[in-house]
C-alpha cells in the first residue's frame, strides 16, 4: 500500500472545510513531509514532492501564512480519526506544554518557577530576580 496515497486518503477529511486551491496545495506539502528525509520545512518538503510540484514555491510558503485554516476543525477531524482507528483498549496519551501561552498580569501562576541555574545547587533551589514573584 502506499503511504503517500493512504495519509491523502486520511486528510481528505478536511476538503470540506478548505477550498480546492488551498487543499491541493496542502496536500503536496503534505505528501513532502512524508517523502522527506531532512528537516521538514516547507523547501525540504517540496524538494521531495518535486514531482507534484506545480507552482511557485512562494504559493505552498504561504498556505499557512495566508490561508485561513480552520485549525479547531481539522484537529477535531484528525482526533476522530484517531479514534476510529485505535483499538478499543488503546490509550491516547496527551502531553501538554504550556510555555507556548501567553501569560500577563501581576498575578501569573507558575511566574517564580524559572529556577537560576547559577545560584541554585542540587538542594537548594533560587529563582530568578527579575521572575521572583512579589
Amino acid at each position: 500500500m502506499d503511504t503517500v496515497s493512504t495519509l491523502l486518503g486520511v486528510f481528505a477529511s478536511w476538503a470540506p472545510v478548505l477550498t480546492e486551491p488551498t487543499f491541493a496545495n496542502l496536500a503536496v506539502l503534505l505528501r513532502g513531509a512524508v517523502l522527506a528525509s531532512g528537516p521538514r520545512t516547507v523547501t525540504g518538503c517540496l524538494a521531495a514532492a518535486w514531482p507534484w510540484v506545480r507552482k511557485h514555491w512562494s504559493v505552498y510558503e504561504n498556505v499557512a501564512r495566508r490561508a485561513r485554516l480552520p485549525m479547531l476543525v481539522m484537529a477535531r477531524g484528525l482526533f476522530l480519526l484517531v479514534l476510529a482507528l485505535l483499538p478499543g483498549n488503546g490509550v491516547i496519551e496527551l502531553v501538554v506544554d504550556e510555555t507556548l501561552v501567553r501569560r500577563y498580569g501581576p498575578w501569573v501562576v507558575g511566574v517564580g518557577m524559572h529556577r537560576d541555574a547559577v545560584r541554585s545547587s542540587q538542594r537548594r533551589v533560587e529563582v530568578s530576580p527579575a521572575t521572583a514573584p512579589g
